[in-house]
């Protein structure tokens, strides 16, 4: 009888103790899985990413015009992707050279090695052109433009931008590209002849046509935003050695550098950099995940 309690003991002191490591090391699993889950809540959290702008072109690239000197649009919109909670860095690269062409800039992608190991490592790509080849065939045509003038050159521009699609995309074929349209500077100065606002009109059409047909590609419509300025009138006195009170108004365009009313000032720069920046946040996951 002694000896049945005794074994009724051990019994008893195993379960007893089973249960007591048991209960120990379902604790410890359940501090690993906290601690694990810890962990994972601090890996998923979103991990900053360093962005590369590459903008190629022209004027508007290079920022002829801006008053600040600080590169026009390109430096902008770094500015305004500066507190962005999802960038750790952003740098640009500004490739724009005043006067240049949609040949020239061609040229410069297909030869210039600097460029190219830029773009292939862009992570967003911007572009502006167009202008300098109106500005050609208007000074070719002299006062013998008219509309037919422009038909043919711009049939040739539009092969030309499709040329500099298939050279970009040879080099990155992952990143976004913006394409700004070119405006009408002298809209307000020569509001009497409509034909070169038809112009202007086809020529951005030429150009959204093909950025239409890329695969993660984008136009940025800047006519509308530029041509016009903000409608401001300053009155000057016709005569200034006359008394009459008589004035004259003229229509400035407030968005255009003073000393050339053809590029962009501060201001119109701002406006180019907040349309690039809408159209960013729009298409934001092709280029920040």
């Amino acid at each position: 009888m002694k000896q049945l309690k005794s074994l009724i003991g051990v019994l008893l002191f195993l379960a007893v103790a089973t249960f007591v490591v048991f209960q120990v090391l379902n604790f410890l699993s359940g501090n690993e899985t906290a601690t694990q889950k810890a962990v994972t809540k601090i890996t998923n959290k979103v991990q900053k990413k360093d962005i590369s702008i590459v903008a190629v072109g022209d004027s508007l690239t290079e920022g002829i015009g801006d008053g600040t000197s600080t590169g026009g649009y390109v430096s902008r919109i770094a500015d305004l992707y500066a507190t962005d909670k999802k960038i750790n860095d952003i740098t640009t690269a500004n490739y724009g050279i005043s006067g240049n062409t949609s040949t020239q800039i061609l040229k410069r992608i297909q030869t210039k090695t600097d460029i190219q190991d830029s773009l292939k490592d862009a992570d967003v790509i911007v572009l502006t052109f167009g202008g300098n080849d109106l500005m050609k065939v208007i000074k070719s045509q002299l006062l013998k433009v008219t509309e037919d003038s422009f038909a043919k050159p711009e049939a040739a521009y539009k092969q030309r931008v499709e040329t500099i699609f298939s050279e970009t995309r040879k080099l990155n074929k992952q990143a976004p590209i913006y394409v700004y349209g070119i405006y009408n500077p002298f809209y307000l100065y020569f509001s009497d002849v409509p034909e070169m606002q038809t112009v202007v009109d086809s020529w951005n059409d030429a150009t959204k046509s093909v950025v239409d047909e890329q695969n993660k590609a984008h136009f940025i419509p800047i006519n509308d935003l530029l041509s016009k300025g903000n409608q401001v009138e300053s009155t000057e006195n016709e005569d200034t050695s006359s008394t009459s009170s008589h004035q004259k108004a003229e229509i400035v365009n407030d968005l255009l550098f003073e000393e050339d009313s053809f590029h962009p000032n501060e201001e119109g720069y701002d406006i180019m950099a907040k349309a690039l920046y809408e159209n960013m946040q729009k298409t934001k996951t092709e280029w920040l995940p």
